[in-house]
């Protein structure tokens, strides 16, 4: 600054000399006007370009070429990415099956089966037994070719349990199971034997509950923002969640968060559709859902049929047939309203909904004969029957 008002007032003296004539005359009014616009010029060339501190505002992304389509599924958790056992995350919300916790500064759905409060106990290593058709997995949604089958009467050591899940380990591998499939006491044969063994198994016997979850955990009282659901449906609102954060830790290695959960006629930004999975764009991320989920716009709707429960039926809430359930009366009627990748989704004559195993639907009724224990069973009272309305 001090150079340039030196260089300012140099110009000024020599314009000054300028004005008068080698006679020491004044010049001419015309010539000083130009003297003074020619300082003008040389100070705006030496003088630096203000600078200022303010940068322009970033353009968004635009979003990227998709496919309009709807969602077909019903509860079903558009998968970004998968966290492992024993990470902690803060829960800040509740959406029916599912806590809204903040991982990585980005709030995301994750199943309540599969998060404890960080100050709850977990249960203690202990015995237990396989029952009949128990299968080891290496993640917790028993998908895949199972690691392991043990025989009936196994012994298996307990490491954990939670959300209708136990984590155990055998002489040879250590994975996940369905617990009903296991047994806390070994299982007399007929014979009053406990061979262990494939032939002749019974039944899975007495199993245990699953063990606590997520659900146990206690929020607090104040108001918290919830998760931008993903899409907008007239059917679906998250409910508000008027709790503190708490903290939790995930109870299983490949644990599925979710940008958000879709029901039926969600609008979709579809990416992909190829394969077994769709990828879907949102302003908060992509994630990815089941091929049968998604439904493309010049795709025609699944037809619905109508058929009954076969012998052990059950109602699961989630898609994967696993954890919380409600057994279905035999040959109870139902609608098959679409189908997965290993069952159905029906509803119920009493107006219930849920997934079903594909193996648990008849396209006809079950005569069962000789049946004097529960001669109604065959013929359930089922009451008038309306079409389901989605």
């Amino acid at each position: 600054m001090k150079k340039i008002c030196a260089l300012v007032m140099l110009f000024i003296a020599l314009a000054l000399t300028a004005c008068a004539g080698a006679d020491g005359k004044s010049a001419e009014p015309e010539d000083i006007g130009e003297q003074i616009t020619n300082i003008e010029e040389q100070i705006k060339i030496i003088s630096p370009e203000p600078v200022t501190s303010e940068q322009p505002e970033p353009t968004p992304d635009a979003a990227p070429l998709y496919e309009p389509g709807i969602a077909a599924g019903y509860g079903v958790g558009a998968c970004c990415k998968t966290v492992d056992r024993g990470t902690e995350v803060d829960i800040i919300g509740e959406d029916e099956e599912y806590y809204i916790v903040l991982y990585e500064d980005t709030e995301l759905y994750v199943e309540k089966r599969f998060i404890r409060d960080v100050n709850a106990e977990s249960p203690k290593e202990r015995t237990a037994y396989a029952g009949y058709g128990a299968q080891l997995f290496v993640g917790p949604y028993l998908t895949g070719e199972p690691l392991e089958k043990p025989a009936f009467n196994t012994a298996l050591t307990i490491l954990d349990e939670f959300g209708g899940l136990m984590i155990v380990k055998t002489k040879k591998s250590e994975g996940y199971i369905d617990a009903a499939f296991v047994s806390p006491v070994r299982v007399p044969w007929s014979d009053g034997a406990y061979n262990s063994g494939d032939s002749g198994q019974k039944s899975g016997g007495s199993a245990y509950t699953g063990g606590t979850d997520g659900g146990d955990i206690t929020l607090g009282n104040r108001r918290t923002e919830t998760a931008v659901p993903i899409l907008l449906s007239a059917r679906y609102e998250p409910k508000s969640a008027d709790k503190l954060p708490a903290r939790g830790v995930i109870l299983a290695d490949g644990t599925e968060l979710y940008l958000g959960i879709v029901y039926p006629g969600d609008e979709l930004m579809i990416l992909s559709a190829e394969g077994k999975t769709a990828e879907i764009y949102t302003p908060r991320g992509t994630g990815t859902l089941p091929r049968w989920a998604v439904l493309l716009e010049d795709e025609a709707p699944y037809d619905t049929w109508n058929g009954y429960a076969s012998y052990g039926a059950k109602l699961f809430g989630s898609w994967r047939l696993t954890g919380a359930n409600n057994d279905i009366r035999l040959n109870t009627r139902l609608t098959v309203i679409l189908e997965t990748d290993n069952g159905y989704f029906v509803q119920l004559s009493d107006g219930r909904y849920g997934y079903v195993d594909r193996a648990a639907v008849s396209r006809t009724m079950i005569v069962i004969e000789n049946n004097d224990e529960d001669p109604g069973a065959a013929y359930p009272e089922i009451g008038e029957w309306t079409e389901p309305v989605l």
